[in-house]
């Protein structure tokens, strides 16, 4: 009998490329002459290592994937060239781990320019290729060609630009080809965030919107009490805060961090609060021609005071809410609860307004109003005896005095007995 022959060459270029979970792709280069191959392989990572499973493949395919694998697992894979199903005898081999791919990767740090990304191992897999895409890109970059940690601090970022991450799971040579995909964005903390509102009960912080951010979050803690700050709110579309329910007299601590799509950047903005009960019982105790003597009661928690003062020139502006009033400031900061407010004028009607608060920048923001006139001392002019149990007194006007108060001392003959 005759038997014709073609010779063949082995299959060049053998590649493995893991697709994903279980799954092996193989690739290879044509042969001349071959209508067929044969592609066996079998663990070399079990007992079993003598257990080759085969496959056979006709042209023109030059790729062939494997399902079914663990992962984990060590792999031998071998490819023989033939034709009309006679194979040649040295074929090609090569070996490759098989391994899955990055589920899910946390965003654990973000700051203005960088971005800190965790995942959890992966079976089978000894290293992860790290690439990024950024906003208006259409291509990605390679960033990270191979590391064997499962975590990566990615510096050197745009502040408030989009990046897309993709991370890949390997063995440093081959890397799957799903990966596991994540967008961040570096962010900037909350600039010039101020305390813009104190009352008893309540604080409004408002700050400068930061580039990129979509979102705020609040976060408070009592500094005497607490170390750990808790999520107070989160706030969309605005730059400010109302924040109820406080107690009166205790300090607070406040977190502002930049976000977008619930992710916040890591530091944040802090600033302190204390809610503080505005000034009760303020009153005018004395006045002179240029001068007030007023005291008030002391508020829990406050430990300064500011007092103001301001000219009302008609009964009319008194009556009204003055958006635009002119206060000039007394004292800027005064421990004490009680102060002569000087330099007056005679005759002229002042609102004078007390804030308390905890420091010289902190003051709670309604204050408490009273209403002062300087007054000079009457001059009696004329004192006139009339009838038996009657007198006339007549005075020189005050100016700015709307009303007088008379009072009579009477001086008995017995010199030991004096009534008022």
């Amino acid at each position: 009998a005759i038997v014709s022959t073609v010779p063949l060459s082995p299959p060049s270029d053998f590649q493995v490329s893991p697709v994903h979970p279980n799954n092996i792709d193989l690739i290879w280069n044509h042969v001349i002459g071959a209508t067929d191959y044969r592609i066996r392989y079998k663990c070399i990572s079990s007992d079993f290592s003598n257990n080759w499973t085969i496959f056979h493949t006709s042209v023109p395919t030059t790729r062939f994937t494997i399902s079914g694998l663990d992962s984990g697992s060590s792999y031998l894979f071998q490819i023989f060239s033939g034709h009309k199903g006679v194979f040649e005898n040295v074929g090609t081999e090569t070996n490759s781990c098989v391994f899955g791919f990055v589920r899910e990767i946390e965003i654990s740090t973000v700051t203005s320019t960088s971005v800190l990304l965790k995942w959890q191992s992966v079976l089978g897999a000894s290293a992860y290729q790290i690439e990024t895409v950024k906003e208006n890109d259409s291509e990605y970059r390679t960033i990270i060609p191979s590391t064997s940690d499962c975590f990566v601090d990615l510096s050197e970022l745009e502040t408030g630009i989009m990046y897309t991450f993709r991370i890949f799971a390997g063995n440093g040579t081959i890397f799957e080809t799903k990966g596991c995909v994540v967008r961040a964005m570096p962010l900037n903390t909350p600039e010039n965030v101020y305390v813009s509102q104190i009352t008893g009960r309540s604080v409004k912080i408002e700050w400068d919107r930061s580039k990129g951010s979509e979102m705020y979050r609040i976060e408070e803690k009592i500094i005497e009490s607490e170390n750990e700050y808790r999520i107070v709110s989160d706030v969309k579309e605005q730059n400010f805060v109302d924040i109820y329910g406080l107690e009166s007299g205790k300090k607070y601590q406040y977190r502002i961090r930049s976000g977008y799509n619930e992710i916040f950047e890591s530091l944040g903005t802090e600033i302190s609060a204390t809610p503080l009960e505005n000034v009760s019982n303020l009153r005018v105790i004395e006045v002179t021609s240029d001068s007030a003597s007023i005291s008030w009661n002391e508020v829990s928690g406050a430990t300064v005071y500011r007092v103001q003062k301001s000219i009302i020139n008609s009964d009319i502006e008194e009556k009204q809410e003055q958006l635009s009033e002119q206060y000039e400031d007394v004292e800027s900061s005064i421990s004490d609860t009680s102060i002569i407010v000087k330099d007056l004028q005679n005759g002229q009607k002042y609102k004078i307004r007390v804030f308390a608060g905890v420091s010289e920048d902190e003051f709670e923001s309604i204050g408490s109003i009273v209403f002062a006139v300087p007054l000079e001392n009457v001059q009696i002019i004329r004192f006139t005896i009339v009838g038996d149990q009657s007198v006339k007194m007549e005075w020189k006007e005050v100016l700015g005095a709307t009303q007088y108060r008379v009072e009579l001392q009477n001086f008995s003959r017995n010199n030991n007995d004096n009534d008022n």
